[in-house]
């Protein structure tokens, strides 16, 4: 019995991320939220660093606004601090500018606060 230790290697409970355009990691919400924060880990030990990533926010899933700063990379986490940024939004998509990138996703988290309408 005791904790099964995975190998730095194995991507157990990762999705693949395929950044490349317009394509990336898209999250639709319950109800239209003001954003303060969002975190995306990777199954890489260290993402490329050579192109930003960045937030884009919708209030339909269609028509698309890019939330400044881009995304911080230290290791294995892109952190977003969004408490300056005024973005609001039902979805949250994360993209990378330039050529196509795949890491593995393991975890990507919106902070915030629902708006009361």
């Amino acid at each position: 019995a005791g904790v099964p230790v995975l190998e730095d290697n194995e991507l157990t409970g990762a999705m693949p991320g395929k950044f490349e355009g317009k394509a990336g990691l898209t999250v639709g919400l319950e109800k239209k939220c003001d954003f303060t924060g969002a975190v995306c880990l990777s199954s890489e030990k260290t993402l490329k660093k050579d192109r930003p990533f960045y937030l884009e926010v919708s209030d339909d899933g269609q028509n698309w606004q890019r939330v400044m700063p881009n995304g911080v990379i230290n290791g294995n986490e892109i952190r977003f601090d969004l408490k300056k940024s005024g973005a609001s939004g039902k979805f949250v998509r994360m993209l990378r500018e330039g050529d196509k990138y795949e890491p593995g996703i393991v975890g990507f988290y919106v902070y915030g606060k629902p708006q009361k309408n």
